[in-house]
């Protein structure tokens, strides 16, 4: 049909990197009223709430990072080679801007709040460590931090669990997938009771973000399940019908859930309502409109929203009037970081390949 096209343009004819700056602006604005002690106006409804940007990602990720050991897996047959590329392609997207990302934040520690880097971290190494490889949200105690950086920390163990378990996911029928997902989202619904049983909560750090990994597992696989039956159901979530009634009922239901108190919160980390849903509206949307940018600002924006916003603190005592100066200042950085860091990169990524 008319859609066995979309496998061959995953990265075309879509809005994705439209929906991720949206996202990302979300969690920008949701950190923003916060830290400044400022309550999120009702006009915002969900676009200042940081978990819908989240939770937006981690559908997208899914999406995105399986297509993409998909793309490997059929051009490579040398699984050795495969592996080199697309643990190339990932390590070029993420960790320059991710880097220079964490000497801005030790910069303003050692210029702003004077903190003695030798003295806090003890060594070199472990500086590298919390900044590059563990994703810590402090490389320096009472300095700046990036608070953020624990999403990015279990999209790196997704990154290393595809290539494992691509065979059984790509293998299952659409009844098993389902059945994996609400397995998985049963987790985060349990998860209060699951992290008391003797040496879960052990297990649970180790796998990453302060456990999250096991919670939002389930908002991966509902983007691997779109991708893998793809054909089926992204012509279902971009119907106009479908769209229109889905973002209604769920935007009424946020709203209720939101500002009256009535209904409870579901599961961990983020309301599991709002993760078994929204995933499913967001990829509607993302095939529904075709809007593509030369410039993608959004992982800039998720990388240096939360330094820049502690820096206006400091310097304003939270004066809620800065606010927009503070998101300025994020889309100049991370406009500067897509142009002269991210992109030459990511171009520079194929000569190693």
């Amino acid at each position: 049909g008319d859609y066995m096209t979309y496998k061959k343009l995953v990265f075309k004819d879509n809005c994705i990197d439209f929906i991720r700056l949206i996202a990302a602006m979300i969690v920008m604005f949701s950190h923003s009223f916060r830290w400044f002690g400022v309550d999120k106006p009702i006009w915002g409804l969900y676009f200042t709430d940081g978990s819908v940007g989240v939770i937006t990602f981690n559908v997208l990720s899914g999406f995105l990072i399986f297509s993409s050991w998909e793309r490997f897996s059929n051009s490579e047959t040398c699984i050795k080679k495969r592996i080199k590329k697309y643990a190339i392609s990932r390590i070029f997207r993420i960790y320059p801007a991710l880097i220079v990302s964490c000497i801005l934040i030790c910069i303003l520690d050692i210029i702003v709040r004077r903190q003695n880097l030798i003295i806090n971290m003890k060594t070199p190494l472990k500086i590298i460590l919390y900044c590059v490889a563990a994703f810590q949200s402090e490389p320096i105690k009472g300095g700046y931090s990036n608070g953020v950086l624990w999403t990015l920390f279990n999209e790196i163990i997704l990154y290393c669990l595809i290539p494992i378990f691509y065979p059984l996911l790509r293998a299952l029928k659409k009844w098993q997938f389902g059945i994996l997902i609400f397995a998985c989202w049963g987790v985060n619904l349990a998860d209060h009771f699951i992290i008391n049983i003797p040496k879960t909560k052990y297990i649970f750090e180790i796998l990453g973000g302060g456990g999250a990994f096991p919670i939002i597992m389930y908002e991966y696989l509902i983007g691997i399940f779109i991708f893998c039956f793809m054909d089926d159901i992204i012509p279902i979530l971009r119907n106009s019908t479908f769209l229109i009634t889905s973002i209604i009922l769920w935007s009424i239901y946020y709203y209720v859930y939101s500002y009256t108190g009535i209904l409870p919160q579901f599961g961990e980390t983020h309301n599991a309502v709002f993760g078994i849903t929204l995933p499913w509206i967001v990829m509607g949307i993302a095939y529904k409109f075709n809007i593509r940018f030369k410039y993608d600002i959004s992982y800039g924006i998720y990388l240096y929203h939360m330094p820049i916003i502690q820096l206006l603190i400091d310097f304003t005592q939270k004066n809620s009037s800065c606010l927009p100066i503070v998101w300025i200042l994020v889309i100049l950085l991370s406009s500067i970081s897509c142009i002269f860091i991210e992109r030459p990169f990511i171009k520079l990524k194929s000569s190693f390949q």
